[in-house]
């Protein structure tokens, strides 16, 4: 026998660690002592309910079940998020009588092949060169001294870095595992079969609502469709998972959430009823929880979108908007040109199609062209919107819809302290074959009063005038005013 077939029955490569890890976790078999480590993977699940949050972070609540031997019991809890925050894990047993949960940790030193030749530091490696004409095989045994920027071997009486051929190594280094594990150790009184309840923080698991609308402008109509797009890169896989959603900002800190926290989040996510419809929303405390009448599964590296709302004919107000920057305060010459915002308004009613909370989400509007073709007419991002609340959209700016803005006085001598006085002309310029309605909205900071208009205003809040011109076809309209300011 030569050298190289008595070493082909001993040695390992790493191309082989997958196929032989996988081979050793689908064997099963009673543990010999009450300590050896029993692994519950993910074929033991009993439920599996994901409440996941806006800002990368979401609650895993993973029931599995398990028979418990009398005494030390230390177990793996295979298949938990790589990104968990184990700080946060909290694990239940049921039922809880003559068991008690002595320690647990998280173990997430995976096997990999750098991994590999990071716990082979210091010990006997082999390397195996290949004959380029014959493809026999050669081994040299030596030891690796370091991995760092390269590979440094020991091989004889020389040091050699990077040397030709692949790495071997004849076992398994301890500690590495093929996925994430919590290990927990439990002393039970007698055997049992016991259910095993873990929750956990975890980061790399998020949601965000996107929305399309399309906008029929001749009817005045949006036809609203609302999305949950989840995107998973934990690591792990999610399967056949009750999903929920909450739409809010929840306060975070560096520190995870107390125990006590936790348990209250579980609480309200398990207590939430799954609709039997479409995604309904639910109050809960101070936030919405959005819950998807199926189960569903998240792959790993997988963004995954699920239908949240449809609304067909929600009434729609598109608008021309002008809005002054509270220029009152000094001086300034010149002209300033913009073409007006176009706006879109609509009431989150029920009597309007909708009457549901809105999470907040990118919504991008659609139109026809009269060919009967989609255009991409723009998007905005809308906040959490409650019911009865209006929306507002900024999808751009009007092409034939254009201002002349000017400064024609201004004026503090004379006055009181921190009070001045200023004059503006607007001239608003429609290009287009309909009249146009344009509003513009002025921005007064301080005590105000408008002293002189040739348009009449209206006072939305404590620091803005509102004027509408109604501007002809291919025609002007145009706002003069005055106003006194004291800050």
């Amino acid at each position: 026998m030569t050298e190289e077939a008595g070493m082909s029955g001993r040695i390992l490569t790493v191309a082989a660690f997958g196929a032989a890890l996988a081979l050793s976790t689908a064997i099963t078999a009673s543990p010999t002592r009450a300590t050896d480590e029993i692994t519950i993977g993910p074929e033991a699940r009993q439920a599996l309910n994901l409440t996941i949050y806006n800002g990368n972070l979401a609650l895993v609540q993973d029931r599995r079940q398990l028979s418990v031997a009398a005494g030390l019991n230390r177990i793996g809890f295979a298949g938990v998020s790589r990104a968990m925050m184990s700080e946060t894990a909290l694990l239940g047993i049921e039922p809880a009588a003559r068991v008690r949960l002595l320690e647990q940790d998280f173990a997430f030193d995976l096997l990999t092949p750098s991994k590999i030749r990071e716990h082979a530091v210091g010990q006997k490696v082999q390397l195996v060169t290949t004959h380029p004409t014959t493809g026999s095989e050669a081994v040299k045994e030596g030891v690796l001294l370091s991995t760092q920027g390269g590979l440094v071997v020991k091989i004889g009486d020389r040091i050699e870095t990077n040397p030709p051929g692949r790495l071997v190594f004849t076992n398994l280094p301890p500690g590495l595992r093929r996925e994430p594990t919590l290990l927990a150790t439990l002393d039970a009184q007698d055997a049992a079969k016991r259910v095993l309840d873990l929750r956990y923080l975890t980061g790399a698991l998020t949601w965000q609502a996107n929305y399309t609308a399309d906008y029929a402008e001749a009817d005045g109509m949006l036809s609203l469709q609302g999305w949950a797009t989840v995107t998973n890169r934990t690591g792990i896989d999610f399967e056949n998972a009750t999903l929920r959603f909450v739409a809010g900002s929840i306060n975070r800190r560096s520190a995870p959430p107390r125990p006590e926290r936790m348990r209250s989040m579980a609480k309200m996510a398990m207590d939430s009823p799954a609709p039997s419809g479409g995604i309904a929303a639910q109050a809960v405390g101070d936030y919405y929880l959005y819950q998807l009448p199926r189960k569903a599964t998240l792959a790993n590296q997988q963004t995954k979108q699920l239908a949240l709302l449809k609304a067909t004919k929600v009434p729609v107000v598109r608008e021309y908007r002008l809005s002054g920057r509270g220029f009152h305060y000094r001086r300034h010459g010149g002209v300033q040109r913009k073409n007006a915002e176009i706006i879109l308004r609509f009431k989150n009613a029920k009597s309007d199609g909708l009457g549901v909370p809105l999470a907040a989400g990118i919504v991008r509007v659609y139109g026809k062209h009269d060919d009967g073709s989609s255009i991409f007419l723009g998007e905005d991002r809308m906040r959490h919107t409650a019911k009865g609340r209006k929306v507002e959209l900024s999808l751009g700016r009007a092409f034939d819809i254009s201002t002349k803005r000017r400064q024609t006085s201004f004026k503090k001598q004379g006055l009181a302290k921190n009070t001045f006085e200023a004059a503006y002309k607007i001239e608003v310029s429609n290009a287009k074959s309909k009249p146009a309605a344009v509003k513009i909205v002025e921005y007064l900071p301080g005590e105000w009063r408008i002293l002189e208009e040739t348009h009449r205003h209206s006072k939305n809040t404590a620091q803005q005038a509102v004027w509408t011109l109604n501007v002809p076809a291919g025609g002007k309209a145009v706002l003069t005013y005055k106003v006194r300011v004291h800050r």
